[in-house]
């Protein structure tokens, strides 16, 4: 959600800051823009509704002109996509973009003179830019003066800010927003993240929490939440870093559906050594915890709380361990219990999610055992607070819609339920790991039915609505081809386990409705054809996608080939990805970037 781009160069900003913004597009925005201060100490400011592309014709037009700016990609939070609520904001000479939530009310109390001036848009940020300025002027250290000020803000940010009567200085901030710094030849960078840093520099730096920043030139002063002076923590960028092209394919969500095999492949190479798992990756006495632990707590949201209900079936039927799952925007604001010797589990794509940060922040005080993150970004604000930590090794996910995130997700999961095996000397753990080890090549003939889903896709009815049932781990799945399909269709879809269709949703059903069946449980079999005769007795098509045969006869139907039946929800995953890929598609969809939404969701 929402993107910073902000650099202090050698030579003209402009045409860089508008690369870095088109890097962080796949987060998801509705608005954009940027200030530029020339060598006249003026701040040219220009601000779009709607695409970078509308900012790149709007700066031709213009013309802008200096060697030092900030921009920004703004996802609408208070206030519309309007230019005047994008981002940069100015006020008094000074220019600041923000990614974040303030709550706002909270410093008009503090400042009742702030809530009688006129704003100029209805955000957030420019409260708070309105708030920083208050003594701006007569700080004479202005790092100190930005903590302190900061120090009575509620909520979450991280910001960059330009001072007119200061040519060569950018500060910055961050509290529960990632914010990164970078260094090039040319000069000084700060980013969302560091992909969109990776063209320009050759070394990165993750700014801690709490952390302010003044950087002048090339040369910067970095102080720590507690104001003592910081070294940055430079690194340079890994393989997983790079920035990623297409390849030929016409959406980011394409080449990701396909790059699956790929990338399980060269995960499960990392997960095990000799054939067995390597449990030095989750980090120093792993083995000794997962001895211990006698119940599981995961906290997550959207497709990551699919993974983990998946994974709920897998612990309990073959581990006997139990698990709670909960999505992490719900753990928090309710009274938990955590029983002795429960590992809490926190997975999120990005390692930003907003509410499972919260929601691990919050678990903290409530005595788990230990905490273990699950997430696809090391240098992510999870990653930096869990005790232990599995990276998933997905690569850059670009489109907003997470397909090979998740499923390497699903795979992480699979590989604990081994090492939780391996460790307490289950007699099973071995063929589990071969079960895994076929997985991409599983993968792989599930995307091999391309045309057939594409078919589908192009006659598949939508509205007034459309049904996904499933049963046991298959009802998980459902959720998630349901939310593939609102997602990037925009479409009314809904997901139901199977022996819920008698407790009301058998009245959504008239003749030509379409319901979706995902089976991949043998032995449910029987109690999934009865709800497919429940749904045929009622007109509605059946459209069936399954591992083996089911005794029934669907309007439509595909097979997979009957195999170990738990990893059934991965093999069949590929293929619900590809009904929505196709389905959008011939809509004319903007695929990579759905409407409304964002990649890395920072904010509650």
């Amino acid at each position: 959600m929402c993107g910073i781009f902000a650099a202090s160069l050698q030579q003209q900003v402009a045409n860089q800051l508008l690369s870095g913004l088109e890097s962080l597009e796949y987060r998801g925005y509705d608005s954009a823009g940027m200030a530029v201060l020339n060598a006249a100490g003026q701040l040219q400011l220009v601000r779009v509704a709607g695409k970078v592309a509308n900012l790149r014709q709007r700066l031709a037009e213009q013309g802008v002109h200096g060697q030092l700016g900030i921009a920004h990609t703004r996802w609408a939070t208070h206030g519309g996509a309007t230019q005047a609520n994008a981002h940069p904001h100015l006020y008094q000479g000074l220019a600041m973009v923000h990614n974040g939530i303030i709550e706002q009310q909270a410093l008009l109390a503090q400042a009742p003179e702030l809530a009688q001036q006129p704003w100029l848009s209805d955000t957030d940020s420019e409260r708070l830019l309105r708030w920083l300025a208050l003594g701006w002027r007569q700080a004479s250290d202005k790092l100190l003066y930005l903590q302190q000020q900061l120090a009575s803000v509620q909520g979450q940010y991280s910001l960059v800010l330009i001072d007119q009567q200061q040519p060569d200085c950018l500060w910055a901030a961050r509290s529960g927003s990632p914010l990164v710094l970078g260094r090039s030849e040319q000069g000084a960078y700060l980013a969302s993240d560091s992909q969109a840093l990776q063209p320009w520099c050759h070394e990165r730096a993750l700014l801690d929490e709490g952390a302010v920043l003044q950087l002048q030139g090339q040369e910067w002063q970095l102080r720590d939440a507690q104001g003592q002076q910081q070294e940055p923590k430079w690194q340079g960028f890994s393989q997983q870093q790079q920035r990623v092209d297409r390849n030929g394919y016409a959406h980011y969500m394409h080449q990701e559906i396909h790059q699956q095999p790929e990338v399980l492949a060269s995960s499960w190479q990392q997960l095990m050594t000799n054939g067995k798992p390597r449990l030095e990756r989750l980090g120093s006495g792993a083995e000794q915890l997962l001895k211990q632990v006698k119940e599981v707590q995961i906290l997550a949201c959207g497709s990551s709380h699919h993974a983990a209900l998946i994974a709920k079936y897998w612990y309990e039927a073959h581990l006997q361990l139990p698990v709670r799952v909960e999505i992490a925007s719900e753990y928090r604001y309710r009274q938990s219990v955590c029983q002795a010797d429960t590992l809490l589990m926190v997975i999120s794509q990005s390692g930003e999610t907003a509410d499972t940060l919260a929601a691990l922040r919050h678990a903290r005080q409530q005595g788990y055992l230990a905490s273990l993150g699950i997430c696809n970004q090391a240098e992510s604000s999870l990653a930096q607070e869990v005790d232990y930590l599995l990276l998933t090794q997905a690569g850059p996910e670009i489109s907003v819609a997470s397909t090979k995130a998740l499923l390497c997700q699903l795979q992480a999961l699979a590989w604990l339920q081994l090492a939780f095996a391996y460790v307490r000397q289950a007699p099973n753990w071995q063929h589990w790991a071969d079960q895994l080890d076929a997985l991409p090549e599983s993968i792989s003939h599930s995307l091999s039915h391309e045309q057939q889903i594409r078919q589908w896709a192009l006659d598949l009815p939508l509205l007034p609505c459309c049904l996904v049932l499933g049963r046991g781990p298959s009802y998980p799945l459902a959720q998630e081809a349901a939310l593939k399909l609102q997602e990037i269709c925009y479409r009314p879809v809904l997901a139901f386990a199977g022996g819920e269709l008698k407790h009301g949703p058998l009245a959504l059903l008239e003749p030509g409705m379409v319901v979706i069946v995902l089976a991949g449980e043998p032995h449910l079999a029987n109690k999934m054809a009865a709800n497919i005769a429940e749904v045929q007795a009622r007109g509605a098509e059946v459209w069936l996608l399954s591992e083996g045969q089911l005794p029934v006869i669907a309007n439509r139907q595909l097979n997979l080939a009957e195999q170990d039946p738990w990893l059934a929800p991965l093999r069949l995953l590929p293929l619900v990805q590809l009904l929505a890929y196709h389905r959008a598609l011939s809509q004319g969809e903007l695929i990579d970037q759905p409407r409304n939404l964002a990649k890395s969701v920072t904010v509650e």
